[in-house]
């Protein structure tokens, strides 16, 4: 039989109900227990699409282009529930219904009335939506404050619901305030008040959380507990966590929540289960360590949860990374006068969406500044749009280019309004808004980031990149990297180094153990695997050519055997990878073969990956670690897997008590063979050997000679001298 959470909330708004219901729902899927999250909003907007983002928040976009509330994202980010349209109701979205069924006839001439129509209705959208996940619990969270005249048809269908599934499979869980007053005493009159209304519903809460700034003692909790007729273990507090909202699950767990949840639904309890990641997840947080600091540039930047999605995308790829996040919000109308004052100790800058013509020329200023200094740089959507107006003022001297939702008569319309959207006046739902497929360009920044030449991101926007300046901003630099299947619209461009501009928003799609690619910036590291056994690590994506050569910044090379141990790796300041997958390492290079006991470190070094053959030049210092000998060259090549290297210009080769110098080295190390030439000098112990060239055996130390010098010259020495003594 399927279970039922129902989460409300008294005596105030903005509890943390959503985020209360995805802890719990997270929790329970770690108990291997299938969700489905709905959220109802009481308001009679259809959707969250046409609100004000300094009122309402952020507008969540889903797969299937539903315009919602920010606690969906909640849900997604926590959990491995799948959201959608039916997984929000409002009550526009009930009454319209409603009322258009009138209108067809469809309840054949009766009244129609809160009750039963509104009430059915809503419940038939609940078990939909059940139906369609399949899932073992449904996590049900009312928006708004119990009490509130909007909710109450929403609480009766609840309800309703406890009725016919009955009490056994139905969980109330109820969220209270309990306030601080100045001498910091924590009153709970509010929430019995709070439990008393929703009594007045119908519904009898089985679970109290119990909101405050600080941990409620024991005894509080057990006070509430009596006075309210909640069981006194099923109080809980939830109070304000200290670094951040991942935490929260934490918390639950640590007071049994899962598990008196789980009791009380008669479901199975998992002895152990894995909270691993959240722990590490709020102990990078904590740690402050390797700290990366965003600018934010946005429009709505007063209003902490306009931009949610974005900063919980940040937190994710810094996370993921083993790095904390400083997230500076700046508002891009007083960017204007001195983009410098604001961006120039940041490490990265992100421009998030909006609408409207405020603050758009903030924008472009702090773009321009970002793209003069090499500042690693995202755009989604808006700050997309903004990047583009930039780079065709600013580079190809496309003077007054701008935006026709800005400028409907500029010279050089760069971004347009959809042909589909020209005259549209119903602006509720009418967007590009999904999940749109985009392939990738061959060569790009963006397809070595994501390793796929296919992705799919949310949209949610009107305007787009024009068409007709395609190929004039690409031949100039700003590539367009990723365009839709029909090749009719950009969806992303980038331009050297660390720099994108996005029309889909990838924030809508990161969860709280995945980071998006393009949300890796400056400092955290991004994982590029070639093949099977090869991957590049990389710091920072640098420039490369239209021919599809790549180049990276800050690079670890690894390549491992076919057993999956790591054969080869090495560092490098940067590198280049050819279409052949040839690779040019330069800068401070460091390169080691675990396997052969090899290792090299050079000013360059190019490696043939097909043939197994590196060459290294510059101040190059190899070691043979597993035949203790130290080489010192200009340069060094070596081929047949590291079987055979050659050394050339100012070798220098030490080995045990035999140190040789020479102009050409090669070396065998299969037979442990040296031959050198160009007048090769090798001392070995007290002798001494010269010649045109010379072979060295490692293993028995034979020296064999051709040339000028026959023999050691301290031994011919020590000859002469003995001679001179006997015959005075």
């Amino acid at each position: 039989m399927r279970k039922y959470i129902f989460v409300t909330g008294g005596v105030c708004s903005s509890l943390g109900k959503g985020l209360a219901a995805a802890s719990i729902a997270s929790l329970l899927e770690e108990h291997n227990y299938r969700i489905c999250m709905i959220k109802i909003d009481p308001y009679l907007n259809v959707d969250a699409g046409t609100m004000n983002p300094y009122q309402h928040g952020e507008v969540y976009v889903t797969d299937d282009g539903a315009e919602t509330d920010l606690d969906l994202g909640n849900y997604e980010r926590f959990t491995k529930s799948i959201i959608g349209k039916e997984n929000s109701i409002t009550t526009g979205q009930v009454y319209q219904t409603v009322i258009r069924k009138e209108r067809e006839g469809r309840f054949l001439g009766h009244t129609v009335q809160v009750i039963p129509h509104i009430t059915d209705e809503i419940k038939h959208r609940i078990e939909f939506c059940s139906d369609k996940s399949k899932a073992h619990v449904v996590v049900i969270e009312v928006g708004g404050t119990v009490g509130d005249i909007e909710s109450l048809p929403f609480l009766e269908a609840l309800r309703q619901i406890e009725l016919e599934v009955g009490k056994d499979n139905v969980l109330s869980v109820h969220l209270v305030l309990l306030p601080t007053l100045a001498n910091h005493e924590l009153k709970t009159k509010p929430a019995q008040h709070a439990v008393k209304l929703l009594r007045e519903s119908g519904i009898h809460p089985d679970i109290l959380l119990c909101r405050s700034q600080l941990p409620v003692q024991s005894a509080l909790l057990d006070k509430i507990a009596m006075l309210t007729s909640v069981d006194t273990k099923a109080v809980i507090s939830a109070h304000d966590v200290k670094d951040t909202l991942y935490e929260i699950p934490l918390n639950f767990h640590k007071q049994f929540l899962d598990h008196i949840v789980l009791e009380k639904l008669s479901l199975e309890i998992k002895k152990n289960i894995n909270l691993q990641f959240w722990k590490h997840f709020t102990k990078v947080f904590r740690d402050k360590k390797n700290v990366v600091r965003i600018a934010l540039l946005g429009k709505y930047v007063g209003q902490s949860d306009t931009y949610r999605s974005v900063e919980e995308a940040l937190l994710h790829a810094a996370i993921v990374n083993d790095h904390s996040l400083q997230v500076i919000s700046i508002n891009a109308e007083d960017i204007y006068s001195d983009p410098q004052h604001y961006l120039k100790d940041v490490d990265g800058v992100l421009a998030p969406g909006g609408f409207g013509e405020r603050g758009i020329e903030g924008l472009i200023q702090g773009i321009q500044y970002v793209r003069e200094q090499d500042i690693p740089f995202l755009g989604i959507c808006l700050g997309m749009q903004s990047m583009v107006i930039e780079y065709a003022r600013n580079v190809l001297g496309m003077d007054g280019a701008h935006s026709t939702e800005f400028d409907a008569n500029t010279d050089y319309p760069v971004v347009s309004l959809l042909e589909e959207q020209v005259g549209q006046k119903i602006y509720g739902g009418t967007m590009r808004l999904g999940l749109w497929k985009a392939h990738l360009l061959p060569g790009s920044k963006l397809e070595a980031i994501y390793g796929k030449k296919e992705i799919t991101e949310r949209h949610r926007h009107r305007y787009e990149f024009s068409d007709a300046y395609r190929e004039k901003l690409h031949s100039q630099g700003l590539v367009v990297s990723a365009e839709t299947e029909d090749v009719q619209l950009v969806e992303v461009v980038e331009w050297k180094y660390n720099t994108w501009g996005a029309t889909g928003d990838r924030t809508l799609k990161t969860e709280s153990d995945k980071s998006a690619p393009e949300f890796v910036l400056n400092e955290a590291k991004i994982t590029i695997i070639e093949d099977d056994l090869t991957t590049i690590e990389v710091k920072e994506l640098a420039y490369f050519p239209v021919d599809g050569r790549q180049e990276f910044k800050n690079v670890r090379f690894i390549q491992r055997a076919t057993e999956g141990k790591v054969k080869m790796k090495g560092n490098a300041q940067r590198l280049v990878m050819y279409q052949n997958k040839d690779i040019l390492m330069e800068g401070d290079v460091t390169f080691l073969d675990k396997k052969k006991g090899l290792y090299l470190t050079s000013i360059t070094l190019f490696y043939d990956r097909k043939e197994s053959r590196a060459k290294a030049k510059g101040n190059v210092i190899m070691e043979d670690r597993k035949n203790k000998l130290s080489a010192h060259a200009v340069s060094v090549e070596m081929s047949d897997g590291g079987a055979r290297i050659v050394m050339q210009a100012r070798v220098r080769i030490v080995r045990n008590n035999t140190v040789i110098r020479s102009e050409l080295a090669v070396y065998d190390r299969t037979a442990q063979q040296l031959y050198l030439s160009g007048f090769p000098r090798v001392v070995q112990g007290d002798d001494i050997y010269e010649a045109l060239e010379i072979t060295l055996n490692l293993k028995t130390k034979e020296v064999r000679l051709k040339g000028a010098v026959q023999g050691s010259i301290r031994a011919k020495k020590k000859k002469d001298k003995k001679q001179e003594v006997q015959n005075p």
